[in-house]
């Protein structure tokens, strides 16, 4: 399709180049060759640097925080005059990073000289050290991006008229900025069909194409499904190989599907293996499949066709930094007839790439990690000089929709597909978001290009390093571990850090345990955990076999992305800290201070969290005596009530839940106007009744043959499968998704359970009865009030019994075994303690959030989890409790 220029008005979605700031720059790593009058020249520069940036401030230092913060101060004085113009863009067009982030990233924590971590209506600001996952767009870019949206009309494409052409117009732009940006527009003379050998590569290179697709993963989906790979030959045993780094996201593992499905073979190395390979180790590798070597050469199966391989690698390890010597490697795979596919995904966002330079055939990124924003938007690189290689396959089939086809007939089986390289991607682009590309780069030219940016990063990067070094336990032992590039205090590592925390005794904090806490943290903390989709490094970096991954697996159950951290005492994952190019000094410090405060142990023989126990058998009353008829919704206090064997529980308990529409039992925290939903049972007259405001009340038989039930159906608890069986009907249904605002129908809790090794439970999440005392209560609101949080009551924590002693032991039940109820000869056998969640986050009665959660973290982490009360199993002494044993609010109860 042929732009038309005429239609065009205006410049709004036209990419614009704006020339760099090549900002001053002091490089640390050149002062110990440096004479005495350099030395001295920096550590005056790097004073003036820093004293300039301090007088930009507008208050004082000594009147604008209190005591702990001018400590802060102080490090970051001292960090400023260290590193100097390396940090925070100073001179360039955006200016210095602290005049700026508060603005451009109001949801973050502001720089220490800034004003406090809340905003103006209290909403706490947060820590982000994610840019590894994605980066963040700044206020001015969406503002920008929203701008030009409102004030421009574009169509689809593949449409025509003037709004179609501005799309495509600008399109083509942005393709012509990312071949400049990333140097990989063709040389001078590339379109000369025998360049003369004077001239430099540079001027001889093909340079690349670009085809924009949805990210990284499907660009690398893209080649492996086009590359010509070949089967096994019968007469010599030659075959197309895949070879890959273990450091490869699973997005690069997931092309080796395709090439065995198409006959080819793989193969997996470190990249340590990889850069040390020279031209006769991967032609040892060809010959490996090959059954004559000597017919080689005379093969007639191969003499006409030729056997193509393939080698993909990352740029930088998303999971530890590590940057391999990638030009190296793709020459020597260039010299021995290989295809290169180099993954930048993870480089680009904080560190120039030059494409002609480093001469891989196929490159591949997604842009939200450079600039936060559009999402779901990539580009796939090809060397022109290497385009053919996709299109070796036109004889199979492949998928063609959209503008991929030169011609396609709905009644006949003809089809002519499109030999260029858009017709690749099939079905429109996601034009909009390329016109956005154009705010997205703008502001790295504001930071003063890739090169300031990877020079701040990595600053930071160090930074961090040295100061988790720094950290050591009572006994001298280390923090932290640290995995990768960082690990092996390489020179030139990517600004990503992965890790894992270390208990006094060198056990392993779990990251899940972590990442919890830093979720409670003031201010909230982000980072990522587990193996980051990255299972080749991780194992590499924690030292598992294949057997344990897979024993890990088929017998505990660990998937990718589960809450799974440690087994058998062992880490299934790790901990990635990673800076972008809006991070600042205050992120890292707040991490560190996170790390020292919460598992730093000064005195290693005290251990964290102990517990007093008790001098023996201790009486406590029943105070409280809850029971849940609904799983979520509001308590029915009683003054008695019977307990059920051999289940164990009360009666009725969480024997009833709301399910939504794919099966899945409803949660308070994802919809807080459930605790407004009060169900009471009658025992004599076998009625449940739903009230709940500005409802009519909802009345249900227990009897199932007075009752509007049906089947037994697969629900959804907590990841547990339970049955239950429709209960109410359309009557009961209509009422709860009416109050609730969402779809869903009453189930009552089936004996015909789906997960038959399971007690039968109800639908609790764990054991049939939740203990907690009145002192641990009254301790914990004493927490709330030091930090001036509101003050919680026993239903915030749904309990069936609490129970209350005149000791002064605040947690005495994390001491009992059981409990005894002599009178009625029941005990209440101890079954674990309650980790709890955010559930209890959630005021029972409004549905608002607080901060208990994070008022428990700072007292009750025990065993790797945030726990509060018990829980208990009745057990009858007696043979006759086939009508259940009664028990009352008032009774004493021995604990031991």
């Amino acid at each position: 399709m042929e732009v038309d220029h005429q239609s065009i008005q205006g410049n709004d979605t036209c990419f614009q180049h704006d020339g760099l700031f090549d900002g001053k720059k002091i490089s640390l790593d050149d002062i110990p060759a440096a004479t005495a009058a350099g030395i001295l020249f920096f550590a005056v520069a790097a004073f003036f640097s820093t004293r300039e940036i301090l007088k930009k401030r507008k208050k004082p230092f000594a009147t604008q925080r209190p005591v702990h913060d001018s400590v802060k101060m102080k490090r970051k004085k001292e960090f400023l005059f260290r590193v100097g113009d390396a940090y925070g863009y100073n001179g360039t067009k955006g200016g210095f990073i602290d005049d700026w982030r508060p603005k451009e990233l109001p949801y973050l924590q502001t720089p220490i000289l800034s004003d406090s971590i809340h905003d103006a209506d209290g909403t706490e600001r947060e820590v982000y050290l994610d840019y590894a996952g994605s980066g963040l767009p700044t206020k001015s870019q969406l503002e920008q991006v929203y701008h030009a949206a409102s004030t421009t009309a574009v169509a689809n494409p593949h449409s025509t008229g003037p709004a179609a052409s501005r799309a495509l117009l600008g399109i083509e732009q942005a393709k012509a900025e990312l071949l400049n940006r990333f140097h990989a527009a063709p040389g001078r003379f590339a379109s000369l069909n025998q360049p003369p050998a004077t001239l430099s590569e540079r001027d001889r290179h093909s340079g690349y194409e670009v085809l924009f697709t949805s990210g990284t993963t499907e660009a690398l989906r893209i080649v492996a499904e086009r590359f010509p790979w070949r089967r096994r030959c019968n007469e010599c045993g030659r075959q197309s190989i895949f070879l890959y780094a273990q450091n490869s996201h699973t997005s690069v593992l997931g092309m080796r599907e395709l090439a065995l499905r198409h006959g080819a073979r793989f193969h997996c190395r470190t990249m340590e293996e990889i850069e040390e390979m020279n031209k006769e180790s991967l032609i040892s590798l060809e010959k490996e499949s090959m059954t004559a070597i000597d017919k080689w050469k005379n093969c007639s199966c191969c003499e006409n066709n030729r056997t193509h391989n393939l080698l993909a690698f990352p740029a930088e390890c998303n999971f530890g930094g590590n940057r391999p010597n990638s030009k190296s490697i793709i020459q020597v795979a260039r010299e021995c007839g290989w295809f290169t596919m180099l993954d930048v995904a993870k480089a680009v966002s904080t560190g120039p790439v030059d494409f002609c330079d480093e001469n891989p055939d196929f490159g591949c990124m997604s842009f939200y990690k450079l600039f936060g924003a559009p999402t779901g938007l990539g580009a796939l690189f090809v060397k022109r000089s290497s385009l053919h290689a996709l299109f070796q396959t036109q004889q199979q089939r492949h998928y063609a929709g959209g503008g991929s086809v030169n011609i396609m007939l709905s009644q006949k089986d003809f089809i002519s597909q499109s030999n260029n390289l858009s017709s690749l991607s099939n079905g429109s682009c996601h034009f909009r978001g390329i016109l956005q590309l154009y705010h997205g780069f703008k502001e790295i030219d504001r930071r003063g290009g890739m090169s300031r940016i990877h020079q701040h990063t990595t600053t930071l990067a160090k930074e961090l390093h040295r100061r988790l070094k720094a950290l050591l336990h009572g006994n001298g032992r280390p923090v932290v571990t640290l995995y990768g590039a960082w690990a092996k205090d390489e020179k030139a590592p990517g600004p990503t850090i992965a890790m894992n925390i270390l208990r006094e005794d060198g056990s392993v904090v779990g990251y899940n345990e972590v990442s919890k806490l830093a979720a409670l943290h003031k201010p909230a903390i982000q980072f990522r955990t587990g193996c980051f989709c990255n299972p080749g490094a991780c194992q590499e970096s924690l030292g598992q076999t294949d057997e344990k991954l897979i024993h890990n697996f088929e017998v505990g159950g660990h998937v990718c992305g589960d809450h799974i951290d440690i087994v058998n005492g062992e880490p299934t994952g790790a901990i990635r800290i990673s800076f972008g190019k809006d991070s600042i000094w205050e992120d890292l410090d707040e991490f560190v201070l996170f790390v020292e405060r919460t598992f730093l142990s000064k005195d290693p023989k005290v251990g964290a969290n102990e517990s007093a126990t008790s001098a023996g058998p201790v009486h406590v009353a029943l105070t409280e005596l809850y029971v849940f008829p609904i799983k979520s919704c509001a308590a029915q206090r009683v003054s008695g009530w019977r307990i059920d064997f051999p289940s164990g529980k009360l009666s009725h308990d969480r024997e009833f839940a709301l399910v939504d529409a794919s099966g899945t039992a409803l949660r308070l925290q994802n919809y807080p106007k459930m605790g407004r939903i009060n169900p009471r049972i009658n025992l004599e007259k076998q009625l449940l009744t739903v009230s709940a405001p500005g409802c009519e009340d909802l009345v249900l038989s227990l009897n199932y043959s007075e009752s509007d039930c049906a089947g037994n159906n697969e629900v959804s608890v907590c990841g547990n499968k339970c049955g239950g069986q429709l209960w109410g009907g359309w009557k009961a249904s209509e009422w709860f998704s009416a109050f609730l605002g969402v779809q869903c129908w009453l189930a009552r809790y089936s004996e015909a359970s789906v997960c038959r090794s399971k007690p039968v439970n109800g639908f609790a999440n764990d054991q049939p009865l939740l203990l907690i005392s009145g002192n641990a209560v009254q301790a914990l609101n004493e927490v709330l009030l030091e930090q001036k949080q509101n003050l919680v009551g026993s239903k915030h924590f749904r309990p069936n019994m609490v129970v209350q002693s005149n000791g002064a032991i605040s947690h005495i039940e994390d001491e009992w075994h059981s409990l005894v109820l002599k009178k009625q000869g029941v005990t209440f056998e101890v079954k674990g303690e309650c980790a709890r969640c955010s559930m209890v986050d959630y005021d029972p009665l409004t549905g608002n959030k607080g901060k208990t959660l994070r008022a428990l973290a700072k007292y009750r982490r025990r065993k790797g989890q945030i726990t509060f009360g018990i829980f208990l199993r009745a057990v009858a002494s007696g043979d006759d409790v086939t009508n259940g044993i009664w028990i009352n609010e008032g009774e004493v109860l021995l604990g031991s």
